[in-house]
């Protein structure tokens, strides 16, 4: 029989011996299995050494049946859930505990996904709600589609949110329920709808470890509250605002108790597992759920063992520049164009692709799964944040840059160690866009370490000139005045000024021009005349051009790796921006 695995992060099918029936379990021949992204990648990921048999949800015929097995017949259609009995694999061996025969005129697709629905079930349960309750679920893939569409038709009132507008309006599609992207509008809804009381739970269905939203969460929940963990989220929460409201934080486990005794007792032993299949496998004979599930996408073995194997270009990885911002015309790169570009390389052994253009959704989804090194502008990191984020399987070979900041932080790095002073920086830009800001910040605690305390002041919105002005502190001594002006017909500029004991550090970049070298005429010294001051130090970084083909190598040799670290700073400054505009 075939069975998809993977080993070294590389996906591929084997041949394996059909397995052999025994007493307490079922042998069954595999109609559908349930693809589980996040779950899967982060297999693939980490199976360096190793090899990973990957699924653990499916459903197919039941061929035979061994002794002690009372509820399921040869020929019954039987949904199955639980690894490492479960995998995407022509035939399956697993614990009568661990499957259900599939009731009349329940979709085998749907039945696929029953272990997805154990879980959902398992974390409502745990939630504890009673009739008429709000649940507040954050992070909408498939999982937290799941539980708020159950939740749903179990009367719960449902608030789902996710910063993603796609997957937010894939959800109101398939399930007909609102969704909330912004957190001006969550909180707004919250306010009216719970008459400023809060939610009764939050269930945290999102993955990124490190996440603004158990702080969040704490905002949202009532006094005395739940906040569910279900998704891959470190339960890291503020304890002043646990002390605050008395909230009770709770981790939901995948699909509930199963022993974990070895195989004999997998058979026989209770397990809350079969308990939550067999629910959902009821609920969807009772009603028409088939909605929960979302657009179908349909692989043969064949195709899926090699899903994960695009951007592998003979064999050699291809260090990917993803610019965006140079390109004035904004033409977006198609799917097929990558694919040829790529192709090209692999012919002239070529190791550096510089994409300048805007790439499609599904151009950057194909670069995104490549497992080749990709060096994004920060701009185009954050316009396109959700789809990074949600390929974080590949995030140590992510890196960033400032193309308007990279050529100048080597010398400030050189500069600036060991300093503390008063920091003005100023950004001007055509667009409005909270990725000019967000990228600054960004630059700003890399070079003088973690940005706190931030307060911002902003003008009209309705303003022909958006204006912003924050205030903070950085590092263990350093105070920061930061002024973001937007309007189309201004000139984009970026100008810096760091004052310390001993001497001031000055930057304008005049033409916010990447592609420029930087250095210190003579000494890097020379005399400013200030209030009460004579011969002030300055060290005013000055720029020369230097030939366009240097650019890739300079990029390259100043990005920085896009670690866990930097992505919750990246969320913890989009929150604090979109608090900030909505305040």
């Amino acid at each position: 029989m075939k069975v998809v695995v993977s080993s070294d992060r590389t996906v591929r099918l084997e041949e394996r011996d059909i397995p052999k029936i025994k007493d307490h379990y079922v042998l069954i021949k595999t109609k559908y299995s349930a693809i589980s992204p996040g779950t899967e990648l982060s297999q693939i990921e980490t199976s360096d050494g190793r090899k990973v048999c990957l699924g653990y949800s499916a459903m197919g015929e039941a061929v035979e049946v061994g002794e002690g097995v009372d509820r399921i017949a040869k020929g019954d259609y039987v949904a199955c859930y639980g690894a490492p009995y479960v995998q995407h694999a022509e035939y399956l061996l697993v614990p009568k505990t661990l499957c259900c025969k599939v009731p009349d005129h329940v979709d085998p697709k749907a039945a696929a996904l029953g272990g997805l629905g154990a879980i959902a079930i398992h974390a409502l349960r745990t939630a504890n709600l009673q009739f008429g309750e709000w649940a507040l679920v954050a992070g909408l893939g498939i999982l937290g589609q799941l539980i708020a569409q159950i939740a749903h038709a179990s009367l719960y009132r449902v608030i789902p949110y996710d910063v993603s507008e796609a997957r937010a309006e894939s959800f109101r599609q398939t399930a007909g329920i609102p969704a909330f992207t912004t957190l001006r509008d969550l909180e707004r809804t919250i306010e009216r709808e719970t008459k400023g009381y809060g939610v009764d739970a939050v269930l945290l269905c999102a993955g990124g470890k490190h996440s603004s939203l158990t702080g969040d969460s704490l905002n949202w929940v009532r006094d005395k509250g739940k906040v569910v963990i279900v998704g891959d989220i470190e339960p890291v929460f503020p304890r002043e605002r646990m002390f605050a409201k008395e909230a009770e934080i709770l981790i939901s486990r995948a699909g509930g108790f199963r022993p974990l005794t070895g195989e004999e007792g997998a058979g026989v032993l209770p397990s809350e597992r079969d308990v939550q299949l067999a629910e959902i496998l009821q609920q969807l004979k009772d009603a028409e759920y088939g909605r929960w599930l979302p657009p179908e996408h349909e692989e043969d073995p064949e195709r899926a063992a090699t899903a994960a194997e695009i951007g592998f270009i003979g064999g050699n990885r291809v260090k990917i520049i993803l610019e965006g911002s140079r390109n004035d015309g904004r033409r977006m790169l198609s799917l097929d164009e990558i694919r040829e570009r790529l192709e090209m390389n692999s012919r002239t052994g070529d190791d550096l692709l510089a994409i300048e253009e805007e790439v499609s959704e599904e151009g950057l989804a194909y670069l995104l799964e490549s497992g080749n090194p990709l060096y994004f502008s920060l701009p185009f990191l954050l316009d396109h944040w959700d789809a990074v984020q949600k390929n974080k399987r590949e995030a140590r070979r992510h890196f960033y840059y400032d193309p308007l900041l990279a050529p100048v932080y080597p010398k400030l790095r050189e500069h600036l160690p060991g300093k503390n002073g008063v920091l003005r920086a100023r950004r001007i830009s055509k667009g409005r866009e909270r990725k000019y800001p967000i990228a600054d910040l960004v630059f700003l605690e890399e070079l003088f370490g973690p940005v706190r305390d931030l307060h911002m002041k902003s003008g009209r919105e309705d303003a022909p000139v958006s204006h912003h002005i924050l205030a903070f502190a950085a590092g263990e001594g350093t105070m920061g005045h930061y002024e973001w002006t937007a309007a189309p017909y201004l000139k984009e500029n970026f100008e810096f000024e760091f004052s310390f004991e001993g001497g001031v550090i000055c930057w304008n970049s005049e033409n916010a021009d990447p592609f420029l070298d930087l250095t210190i005429p003579g000494d890097g010294r020379d005399s400013r005349q200030g209030p009460g001051q004579t011969g002030t130090p300055v060290i005013r970084l000055t720029q020369t051009d230097f030939p366009e083909g240097n650019w890739a190598g300079r990029i390259l040799e100043n990005a920085r790796p896009l670690s866990e670290k930097t992505a919750a700073s990246i969320e913890r400054f989009r929150h604090f921006w979109m608090k900030g505009e909505k305040g």
